[in-house]
């Protein structure tokens, strides 16, 4: 794991569109929860001017059919997106969801 670590470290070191890309890519194909973590920690260090799209679509994939853990990352990385769409997201996660820990998580970041 640490070297997956490093990897993405490396990865969102470039800060750039590519970076987030190479990320999102490499989240798509990951089993490891652990790993699929590592990834969204490593997207919050790149610039969020680079590719937000991308960075968004990555990290709403990540709040849906994923463990726990790594759902609430990535709901937490949703909540540094300051846009109307992530914040609609985070609503929907706060009302519906059917694990009462991320409503409850939503709850917290849509107030």
């Amino acid at each position: 794991m640490e070297d997956r670590g490093e990897c993405a470290r490396e990865i969102a070191g470039a800060n750039n569109a590519d970076a987030v890309l190479t990320l999102a890519r490499l989240f798509q194909f990951e089993r490891s929860a652990e790993a699929k973590i590592v990834l969204i920690s490593a997207l919050g260090d790149i610039d969020p001017e680079a590719a937000p799209d991308t960075r968004f679509n990555m990290l709403a994939a990540a709040v849906g059919a994923q463990p726990r853990n790594v759902r609430l990352a990535a709901l937490g990385s949703l909540a540094e997106i300051k846009e109307p769409h992530a914040e609609l997201l985070i609503r929907r996660i706060a009302s519906q969801d059917s694990d009462k820990l991320m409503r409850e998580f939503a709850a917290k970041l849509v107030k």
